[in-house]
């Protein structure tokens, strides 16, 4: 009986090695935290703190098909929720470009990664975003052209999520690159949406609110010139539209704001250095009626050191003039740079980044 059972057992795992294998999965991620000294404008003053700056892990896999093209997807996460940051699926050809859909990094941005080459939780995109779209919309379908000599044309169309918000939105986008420059535009829209600009606390200035009726607007065109080798020059420039949701106190009776936005960038590598210097201005936001929203401007210095090929060092100094409270760079939270700002605020962040 005993030989039977074994020989049986024996038998099955045969069969079992015989089964097409499953696709790949490549475990991936990014360890990432800095101290940090400085205030955020508001009552703390100057003192000392640490940040994780967004540590997460993620599966990512790709199956070849048998005409040639690969099905794909990905599941990333910052380190408590499985798949929070993304999640999905989709094919990629490299004759006909990449289509997926679910949970994934909208194409604003995108966009607006390839301008903020800052590593801290001070980076320029974040300020530069003033709530105009979403990091990563929950239910979305995206696709991406084939390189077209140099052009690469990127969409996405965010469905309505009846769990998160009501509203739905698109966005389109081209890219087109040559050895000594790049050439950026997009233009992004939401529809059943509106800027909250009553509950600055609660980070819904920070992106859109579900608003019947309303919607909002914004474009961008940009470009980066490579003059010299390791040498990256960039600019950015950003309008946008937005009916409002809830008007702010000292305004009341608005209903839509228009915003211009402006970004400069300079990089350059020497040996394991990377400095780079940035500055946005967020100039006034002009309402339908009654006063202006009041202008903000920052700055930001700092250096990368690589440590090894799949590790850095950075230091990075930053600096808001925000006047009147007016929501620049502002998101949820109490203490350190990403707390909400009431005034000018500085910081100096000293980081480990350490990617696998």
């Amino acid at each position: 009986m005993k030989k039977r059972m074994i020989g049986a057992m024996l038998a099955s795992l045969g069969t079992i090695a015989t089964l097409p294998a499953h696709a790949d999965a490549t475990l991936y991620g990014i360890a990432q935290g800095s101290i940090d000294y400085g205030n955020n404008g508001g009552s703390i003053g100057n003192h000392l703190y640490y940040q994780d700056i967004g540590t997460r892990i993620g599966f990512k896999g790709a199956d070849k098909l048998d005409n040639g093209s690969q099905a794909i997807w990905n599941i990333y996460q910052y380190m408590t929720t499985w798949g929070s940051r993304e999640a999905w699926i989709g094919l990629t050809d490299e004759r006909y470009g990449t289509f997926r859909s679910g949970k994934a990094k909208s194409t604003y941005s995108q966009l607006m990664d390839d301008f903020d080459l800052f590593e801290s939780n001070t980076t320029l995109v974040s300020t530069f975003k003033d709530g105009t779209y979403l990091s990563f919309p929950t239910n979305s379908v995206f696709y991406a052209t084939p390189n077209l000599g140099g052009l690469v044309i990127k969409g996405d169309y965010q469905f309505k999520d009846g769990e998160r918000q009501q509203y739905h939105g698109y966005a389109v986008s081209a890219k087109y690159s040559q050895e000594m420059f790049a050439l950026y535009g997009i233009y992004q829209r939401f529809g059943n949406a509106g800027r909250d600009l009553g509950d600055p606390i609660e980070g819904s200035w920070y992106s859109p609110v579900a608003a019947g009726g309303k919607s909002m607007y914004s474009y961008m065109l940009g470009a980066q010139v490579y003059p010299v080798k390791n040498l990256i020059l960039g600019g950015l420039y950003q309008h946008e539209q937005q009916d409002l949701a809830s008007a702010p106190a000292f305004n009341a009776g608005a209903t839509r704001m228009k915003r211009d936005s402006m970004l400069l960038m300079a990089q350059y590598s020497a040996g394991p250095w990377t400095p780079r210097a940035g500055y946005v201005r967020q100039f006034a936001g002009k309402f339908d009626q009654g006063p202006k929203l009041a202008a903000a401007d920052q700055l930001e210095v700092g250096t990368d050191y690589n440590l090894t090929k799949h590790s850095l060092a950075y230091v990075e100094a930053a600096w808001i003039r925000n006047r009147d409270q007016n929501g620049f760079q502002s998101s949820a939270g109490t203490d350190g740079w990403s707390a909400t700002k009431t005034g000018d605020s500085k910081v100096i962040s000293f980081g480990l980044i350490e990617l696998f």
